[in-house]
Formats: C-alpha cells, structure tokens, sequence
C-alpha cells in the first residue's frame, strides 16, 4: 500500500462523460439563455421523474427489509412524497418490506396514505455531518431489528426493478455493494474525502465502493457498519462531508474483493440513469 502526502497528492482532473457533454450541448440548444446550473438542475429533475417511471417487476415474497434515510435541516419542512418518489414508488410496486427512518419536520401525510405498508420511523441525529450521522442511525436501527437480510440504499435517486434479495441471500457470508467506474487514486471526489479525512491516500489501486447500496446478511451489513462508526469516533472531521473517504477504507481494511457481490445483476453503472438496466436496484 502506497501512502501519499496530502500537500504533495495532485487530484486526478475532473473527467466528462460524453454522454454528459451530449446532454448539455441539447439542453443548451433547447434552451440557449439557460444558465448551465438551471439547465443541469432541470435535466436532474427530469432524469429524477423517469427514474419514478421504471418499469418493476413483483416480489415472489418479502425476504428482507430495504431502508433509506433523509435528513431535512432545521426550519424547512421536506414533502417526503414528492422528494422520495423513485424509491418509494418502487419499494410499493415491488411488494418490498419498506422503512424510511427521518429526522426533521417531515410531511408524512401522503407516504402513509399512498403507501402504507412501507414503515415511517423518526430518528434523531447527533450533530456530525449528515453523511457520516446516517451509518450511526441505521446501526441504531438494525441493532433493534430481527429481519434476516437488510439492503440499505440512497433515497432520492435509488428505484428498485425488481426483489434485490433474490441476490442478496445467495450468499450469507458476503457483502452486496454499490460501485462505482473508477479506482480510487483515479477518482477526484473520493481521493480528496479521503484527504480530508486522513492527509493521506490508502487503497489507491482498489475500486471505489458507494454507500448508496450496502446490502446483505443484517450481522455482516451491522458488522460492516460498527466498523464504520467506530472509525468515525476515532477521526477529527465531525463537520466535515468526508464520508466516501472513510468509507472506502475501511470497506478495503476489513473486507477483501472476493467478499463482496456489486455491480450487475446487482445494481446498475452508477450515475449513468441507465433506465433499462436488468439489475435490481438503479442507482441513477
């Protein structure tokens, strides 16, 4: 393992997709007095809308328990509904064993009366930065829970096409995790949460795994994240968003590849909005 000093670690440049690039040139000539974030935000927006759109596929049974989080910041109030709706439509239209844990003033009205069997917990979170507070709720929560298998995803930008726990108990010994394209001396955002976490690069030459899908048997995900937790509390960057970082290194110091299930028929190419993938789980 290669250790690199952060005052030395250049960032690798920030890289384009050429799908990116062919989205923006469209939306630049639909709308040429569009400033760029407008005409970003809007074509998130409508990549959000298809997402909720995908065709799913019914559950054979509930095997498991798929959870989400969301966090709203103090005086706002947060339509979980609207702001949830790829994940809670599908999580309904597959026949999921749903539960959304939230902190905050949250509108629950219109996740009860349209999907009722999906579980609505308020949690309370302590005062670290959102990303690292949310793998202490959900610990918090599996510890309390009997479910056999746990899949825990992102919410705003995660649909279920079909049961991911088909996969998930193939093997009870294994880890199913999202991923994404680059490894992580390759990837800028994970290398400088990594940085900001430690002033140092660990793992360079392994894949970058994503915390919007962690996924398996509930003693190995809780084992995962009792890990993660723990080195959380042992690290001087409470307020600091260095989640991707801490993450990564501490998936690849206690678990090796051959351990972990991702990519397809898991889950699909992260960020790609590949919206007829065969996988299970579209990460957009």
């Amino acid at each position: 393992m290669r250790i690199f000093n952060q005052q030395i670690t250049k960032l690798p440049p920030k890289k384009s997709r050429p799908w990116g690039l062919l989205s923006q040139l469209i939306q630049r000539c639909q709308s040429p007095l569009e400033r760029p974030s407008q005409a970003k935000r809007r074509l998130n927006q409508q990549r959000l809308a298809s997402l909720a759109e995908i065709e799913t596929q019914p559950a054979a049974a509930q095997t498991g328990r798929v959870i989400t989080l969301v966090a709203v910041l103090p005086g706002r109030t947060l339509d979980l509904a609207a702001y949830l709706l790829p994940w809670l439509r599908s999580v309904h239209q597959v026949g999921l064993r749903g539960t959304l844990l939230y902190a905050g003033e949250c509108d629950t009205a219109v996740v009860r009366r349209l999907y009722p069997t999906i579980e609505l917990i308020p949690v309370t979170i302590g005062t670290r930065h959102l990303f690292l507070e949310r793998h202490f709720a959900i610990r918090d929560y599996l510890r309390q829970i009997t479910d056999e298998f746990v899949c825990i995803t992102d919410g705003v930008d995660v649909a279920f096409r079909r049961d991911p726990f088909e996969i998930l108990r193939e093997d009870p010994q294994r880890l199913y995790l999202g991923r994404e394209d680059n490894l992580i001396g390759e990837s800028r955002h994970t290398l400088k949460k990594m940085l900001d976490a430690y002033q140092n690069l660990y793992h360079q030459h392994q894949p970058v795994f994503n915390p919007g899908i962690i996924g398996g048997h509930r003693d190995r995900v809780l084992g995962l994240l009792n890990h993660l937790t723990t080195e959380i509390d042992s690290l001087d960057c409470r307020s600091v968003d260095c989640d991707m970082g801490i993450y990564n290194k501490v998936v690849h110091d206690h678990d090796s590849l051959d351990n972990i299930v991702t990519g397809e028929p898991l889950h699909s190419r992260f960020s790609h909005w590949e919206f007829t993938t065969p996988a299970a789980i579209m990460h957009k």
